[in-house]
């Protein structure tokens, strides 16, 4: 497994600004308190392991290296 920059990228290796403003915004808009867009992150995971997903899957997709950091 090789990591390779942002999930959103003007170009590679430079993320988009304007994303984690728009997602700051929103969240500001929505009412939200101390929620980050990592959080978004959390989210998936713990929505995968309510499913009854392996933690050894869930490690993968998050690019996690070793079972403990899942």
């Amino acid at each position: 497994w090789k990591r390779e920059g942002y999930v959103f990228e003007k170009e590679p290796g430079v993320p988009y600004k304007e994303l984690t403003e728009s997602f700051k915004k929103a969240v500001k808009k929505a009412g939200i308190a101390d929620f980050r867009f990592h959080d978004l992150r959390h989210t998936f995971a713990s929505h995968l392991a309510m499913a009854g997903v392996p933690l050894s899957s869930i490690g993968k997709l998050l690019g996690h290296r070793t079972p403990q950091m899942t």
